[in-house]
């Protein structure tokens, strides 16, 4: 089974937004912080210069002061996941898998059992690599807006919402619009795991 650095280094192609929403999805699994919906809002374009500094700033400050802590309050899984946090509002290319690599590390572990946890969520991380990277289809943009865009309206509720429960509507929508397509289809008729930058739901709406 290839890694998730694999994985990632085999991804050609990858934009900026689904590498953030990757790097999210990684952490959302095993840690929780405001600051990742202000990530998720850097994603997409929908978070303004000085709200961006303030957030960056705030998210590098709460590293430090892990990382400043006196050696008795000391916690290297709370290193690890402001570390994560961080990484969620940085760029470059390996932002994304420096991010999923100290989410993994954020997981507190007793003697011994680290590393068997580690491996165990890197199984899943690469599992929400493919539910956001996805296979390359073939999507005719016609089927988002066949039916008065029943599709489309669906997809933006799905995303907006979180409501992936919705999936295989949004499914037959397609099916009735005319899509064909099986890997699509039976993604979204899965039951699997889904979150935002889900390769499924973008390709409706026409998102990289």
């Amino acid at each position: 089974m290839p890694s998730l650095y694999d994985l990632y280094t085999q991804q050609h192609g990858m934009s900026a937004r689904k590498q953030r929403l990757f790097a999210i999805a990684c952490c959302r699994r095993v840690l929780s912080s405001p600051l990742l919906d202000l990530a998720e809002q850097l994603a997409d374009g929908q978070l303004e210069p000085s709200e961006y500094e303030q957030a960056a700033h705030e998210a590098y400050q709460r590293y430090q002061d892990e990382r400043d802590r006196p050696p008795a309050e000391f916690s290297r899984p709370r290193l690890m996941a402001a570390r994560a946090v961080l990484m969620t509002l940085e760029g470059g290319y390996y932002h994304a898998l420096d991010a999923a690599d100290f989410a993994r590390q954020s997981i507190p572990a007793a003697q011994g059992q680290a590393a068997l946890l580690e491996a165990r969520e890197e199984a899943e991380q690469c599992l929400l690599f493919r539910e956001i990277f996805g296979p390359a289809i073939a999507y005719d943009p016609c089927w988002s807006g066949a039916n008065d865009h029943a599709a489309l309206h669906l997809a933006q509720l799905i995303y907006a919402e979180r409501s992936w429960e919705l999936s295989p509507i949004l499914a037959d929508a397609l099916e009735d619009a005319g899509c064909l397509v099986p890997e699509l289809l039976a993604h979204l008729r899965s039951g699997e795991q889904h979150v935002r930058g889900c390769w499924a739901v973008d390709a409706v709406l026409g998102w990289s």
